[in-house]
């Protein structure tokens, strides 16, 4: 209607195509700041923004658990950072192996009023190993953020989706980054299979405005304008002092090999059958020897002085971590 009555007031003059221009690249820009304004810095609540590194606008975490051989994660979180101290509250990295492989991965960077900057995609993401010094090999990896802001404040939309076969391990869930960061809204949601059992652990979430929902084959958690607490001098872990949640499942499978953790008997009634059952038999050949070794020993101290020396010339421990490697040991 307004288009309308421009064109006919201004038709027959020499500057309304200059006009109409002027016009449309003005709605253009309005139009792409309506859309991006959600992710503008400027719109958070400022009591959350104070004493803030960074502040987790929105967070979205959800398990899939609903078939017992496999666990689907999918997270979605909306950051915005203020200073290099924040930076490391983004966190937009995630693990994968042989295993647990990556569905999706995406980050969009967004400038203090909201406008695009950056769109990273799986291939933009640094592939590091996630080993450490004292492993041998391990197929551990993780694709991990590489982005250097130039200025601030500026605001990361990250997107994640993985599966895997391990479900003996399920995430727990923290809705507060690190100290000195806020959270504004943030969901972690299990769906399981509502005829298993899902044991949790929740630990401070009193002190906080957190809900828990419940029904069949659902637990949620929602959190709500959780205020930054500064770090002080000798300050415990924030994990210490902030709402904690932990799931586990009492049937679960360890890189495809199916256990019961129902309690810690059953538990280690699994490992000792399922994992160390076999590996601890020597060759006979060893055996041999190592009579040998001992025959005209008298002590048992003698004996395992000698044992000992030779273990330790011998043997030597590595860590292999493939598959189902980091728990079974080798013969």
């Amino acid at each position: 209607m307004i288009l309308w009555v421009i064109f006919t007031l201004f038709a027959d003059t020499p500057y309304f195509m200059t006009l109409l221009i002027r016009l449309f690249f003005l709605l253009c820009i309005l139009q792409s700041f309506s859309q991006n304004i959600e992710f503008s810095a400027l719109t958070i609540d400022p009591s959350l923004a104070e004493n803030a590194d960074s502040v987790v606008r929105e967070e979205r975490i959800a398990l899939n658990l609903t078939n017992p051989h496999a666990l689907w994660v999918n997270v979605y979180k909306v950051i915005s950072v203020y200073n290099k101290a924040g930076n490391s509250d983004v966190q937009a990295y995630v693990f994968y192996d042989d295993d647990r492989k990556v569905k999706n991965v995406r980050a969009t960077i967004y400038d203090a009023l909201g406008n695009e900057k950056e769109v990273f995609k799986e291939r933009d993401f640094k592939d590091v190993s996630a080993v450490s010094g004292a492993t041998l090999y391990a197929d551990d990896r993780v694709l991990v953020l590489d982005y250097t802001p130039t200025s601030y404040p500026y605001t990361v939309v990250f997107e994640s989706e993985t599966r895997s076969r391990t479900t003996a391990f399920l995430p727990r869930w923290i809705p507060v980054a690190n100290y000195g960061s806020s959270t504004a809204h943030a969901i972690f949601e299990i769906l399981y299979d509502p005829d298993t059992q899902l044991n949790i652990k929740e630990e401070r979430l009193k002190d906080f405005d957190i809900t828990h929902t419940q029904q069949p084959g659902m637990e949620r958690w929602e959190a709500n304008n959780i205020k930054a607490v500064k770090k002080e001098y000798r300050s415990p872990s924030f994990e210490q002092l902030l709402p904690v949640v932990k799931c586990a499942v009492p049937s679960f499978s360890l890189k495809g090999v199916n256990g019961t953790a129902s309690s810690w008997q059953d538990f280690g009634a699994w490992m000792n059958e399922n994992l160390i059952a076999g590996t601890d038999e020597l060759p006979q050949e060893t055996v041999a020897h190592i009579r040998d070794l001992v025959k005209d020993l008298h002590t048992d101290k003698e004996k395992a002085a000698v044992i000992y020396k030779y273990v330790q010339d011998k043997v030597r421990y590595i860590s292999v971590q493939v598959g189902i490697g980091g728990w079974k040991p080798m013969p």
